[in-house]
């Protein structure tokens, strides 16, 4: 009896790992499909030419041929830009990162990822990917995960 409750209790233990792993894997390619979409993939925009859907810069991704001459990277593939970008976001949600940890909020993370500038606008980009993980700016990373 006592070794089938011990049983019971890893099983559900196992069960909601899987889920928090599951609904974590979810809102990382949600909010990097979001992010692809505010950074304007199409043919002939600047991330679809760069094969980097998130428009990153910096960082020692796999498959990177170079950056642009703004310091976009160029990867060799959409697969390797969007590998990046994911691997990017899950570093921010885990505390991974060194730039970003889970305890930001949206409006936090995007004014790091696209400070202010003459093209970025940090709370149109939180409030846009914010709408689409059914979230508000001021929700942290990890709240959402």
């Amino acid at each position: 009896m006592r070794d089938s409750i011990w049983l019971w209790f890893l099983l559900g233990a196992l069960g909601i790992t899987l889920l928090m792993m599951t609904s974590g894997v979810n809102v990382i390619e949600r909010m990097a499909k979001a992010i692809q979409r505010f950074e304007g993939w199409f043919p002939g925009s600047r991330s679809y030419r760069n094969n980097n859907p998130g428009n990153l810069k910096g960082g020692a991704w796999p498959g990177i041929i170079g950056q642009d001459k703004d310091g976009f990277l160029v990867f060799d593939s959409f697969e390797s830009g969007w590998n990046a970008l994911k691997k990017q976001l899950e570093m921010a949600f885990t505390g991974a990162s060194a730039v970003y940890n889970p305890s930001m909020t949206l409006f936090e993370f995007f004014s790091r990822y696209a400070p202010s500038s003459d093209l970025n606008e940090p709370a149109r980009y939180a409030a846009f990917v914010a709408k689409e993980l059914d979230v508000t700016p001021d929700t942290k990373l990890l709240e959402i995960a």
